[in-house]
């Protein structure tokens, strides 16, 4: 061994002697100390940099007791309540905006003056089971062949060279299938010798519409996240642990998803088959606002461009109250920004995909809900403060003062949100024919009976 490395030996008497050096460091505390040491400690005010923004946002909260708190279930205006409702908030909002920066007490009532149900082409219980099963069968091919790896084309171009033996994994035999019309489609499975696959389509949709109907809580399922369904302003914040609406309201697609996970994950045609039936049978919630994108929302977007062509039943939910971001006036002009028309490409996007539908299958049920403020935005006075002017002279008592100036804005009125952005939801008209059942809240009576 050389004398450069030091042997093990060595480093275990090197480790002892400076343990008996640090020994009176390391001696345990007098009964003081240690009872001193033992008491409970105070606890820890945290460091306002190592919190959230949302935990710091509490701070500032005021308690419950200092004001009221509202819901977003809050109140509506209908056509027999609304100018009341109107006069009351005005009134409200004068005595409460006594500066430019002051908050409104209470928000503004939902419009919901003109609400419109407009019914097409009705069909009786046998025709309407008779539907339901055509559209089981056509879309079920649909989602059969998007489920493949390779294209539709890519799938047939395979399947004339070389496709003769169907085998479990061939993306190609599973896009030949989907190609086959729904009477000559004997199986989308990847296992032929399942029993299932040879049950006839209508019983198979029978099946499929029991148990999906055993898991349905009678709620619409939301596609987007729950900080989408609560109001921009006015600020009144929520306490900690409430929120503006319940998730009771709503079933998630996490959980219904994962409540027919045990059916879907048996074989490739029990998938496709429940899902094709949870989503011609069940409701879908919808919100389309400016921060709607497929990084946020990627259910609300790529979830939706994928399986709402195959959905029966619709609620497409608009957002006005993020345009403008604030109640007061000058807040308005932010309508005309990119904004509106963010939302109106995805309106368009959203009757686009509608438009490519399968077997002329239809909607069975839209609802287009307009989520604007009831009424004009209040009136903010916009003078300039005298004791704030420079005065170079005395002021004269003699001298009479003027009124308080206010703005042509604020003389007028500015509307919450105008009629004119009503024009992004035009992309419906195209699905003239492709709906049963039409249900249209929160727009203007002109615009309704112009799309209707």
């Amino acid at each position: 061994m050389s004398s450069s490395h030091s042997s093990p030996y060595q480093k275990i008497r090197q480790y002892r002697q400076s343990r008996e050096e640090l020994r009176p460091f390391l001696s345990p505390p007098s009964p003081g100390e240690q009872e001193l040491s033992t008491s409970p400690r105070a606890p820890r005010t945290p460091r306002p940099w190592g919190r959230t923004s949302r935990e710091l946002s509490r701070d500032l909260v005021p308690p419950p007791e200092s004001g009221p708190q509202f819901t977003l279930t809050g109140p509506s205006t209908s056509p027999s309540n609304a100018s009341a409702n109107a006069e009351k908030h005005h009134s409200i909002s004068a005595t409460s905006t006594s500066s430019n920066n002051a908050e409104p007490d209470e928000p503004p009532p939902w419009d919901r003056s003109v609400d419109v149900y407009w019914t097409g082409q009705t069909f009786g219980p046998n025709e309407q089971v008779r539907n339901d099963v055509r559209a089981f069968q056509y879309n079920s091919v649909r989602l059969a062949g998007e489920s493949s790896i390779l294209s539709r084309e890519e799938a047939m171009k395979r399947c004339d060279e070389s496709c003769e033996e169907d085998t479990p994994k061939s993306p190609a035999s599973i896009g030949k299938r989907a190609l086959r019309p729904p009477k000559q489609r004997k199986d989308v499975s990847r296992k032929d010798n399942c029993g299932y696959t040879k049950l006839p389509d209508r019983v198979r949709f029978m099946i499929t519409k029991l148990v999906v109907e055993s898991y349905d809580s009678g709620k619409a399922i939301r596609l987007n996240s729950p900080s989408f369904f609560d109001p921009i302003w006015p600020v009144n914040h929520a306490a900690e642990g409430e929120h503006y609406w319940s998730t009771d309201y709503f079933d998630s697609l996490k959980k219904v998803l994962t409540l027919l996970k045990g059916y879907t994950s048996i074989c490739f045609a029990m998938r496709v088959d429940f899902m094709t039936t949870l989503l011609l049978t069940r409701r879908f919630h919808l919100i389309l606002s400016p921060f709607v994108t497929e990084n946020s929302q990627p259910a609300a977007v790529l979830w939706m461009d994928r399986f709402g062509p195959v959905m029966k039943w619709i609620t497409l939910e608009i957002d006005m109250t993020k345009l403008g971001g604030h109640w007061n006036p000058s807040s308005a002009g932010l309508d005309k920004s990119k904004s509106l028309e963010r939302v109106g490409k995805l309106v368009e996007k959203f009757a686009e995909r509608q438009l490519t539908r399968h077997g002329g299958t239809t909607l069975q049920s839209l609802v287009i809900l307009v989520r604007r403020y009831y009424g004009n935005r209040p009136v903010v006075e916009t003078t300039d403060d005298p004791s704030k002017r420079p005065s170079t002279t005395s002021p004269n008592p003699n001298t009479p003062t003027n009124p308080p100036a206010m703005t042509p804005q604020a003389v007028k009125g500015v509307p919450y949100c105008a009629d004119s952005h009503l024009s992004i939801l035009d992309p419906i008209k195209k699905l003239q024919g492709m709906v049963d059942t039409l249900c249209i809240i929160g727009a203007s009576k002109a615009y309704v009976s112009q799309l209707v």
